[in-house]
């Protein structure tokens, strides 16, 4: 049975948000030169996204294997990430904005909101996909 393409997409999307995760905190935590241009409530604020990224990032990965087997549990672990996707997305915005760190500059407002609408625009688009029915389907209710 062939794979269908929003499953693909999918899949891609989790592996590349879950790498992206690991290489943002990689970067984060040893690069020397965080502390020298961050504000100190950036530091402070952003102490809070570790842990969920951390659970989320294997979960990515699981979610994008099991899809690309076509396993039912996969796509119900998409469902899953999805939701901590729009959770991040949203929180990271609320943070942000609520403590004025979009302000710094153009280059933070612009990786921030980024960052912030990748989550939650492929956090509405993954359960959007799946539930998706096919039109045949509807037709031959009718």
């Amino acid at each position: 049975m062939q794979l269908e393409q929003k499953y693909k997409i999918i899949a891609g999307v989790e592996f590349i948000s879950a790498a992206s995760f690991l290489v943002f905190w990689i970067g984060y935590y040893l690069s020397g030169s965080i502390s020298v241009f961050q504000t100190t409530a950036y530091t402070t604020y952003q102490g809070v996204f570790p842990f969920p990224d951390s659970i989320l990032v294997p979960l990515l990965m699981t979610a994008g294997f099991m899809t690309l087997k076509n396993k039912k549990s996969g796509k119900v672990l998409s469902i899953i990430c999805a939701f901590f996707f729009i959770l991040l997305g949203v929180s990271g915005f609320d943070l942000k904005l609520s403590s004025g760190m979009h302000l710094m500059s153009m280059i933070d407002m612009a990786s921030i909101t980024f960052i912030n609408l990748w989550c939650t625009i492929f956090g509405l688009y993954i359960p959007l996909k799946i539930i998706q029915k096919k039109e045949q389907r509807w037709r031959a209710l009718r």
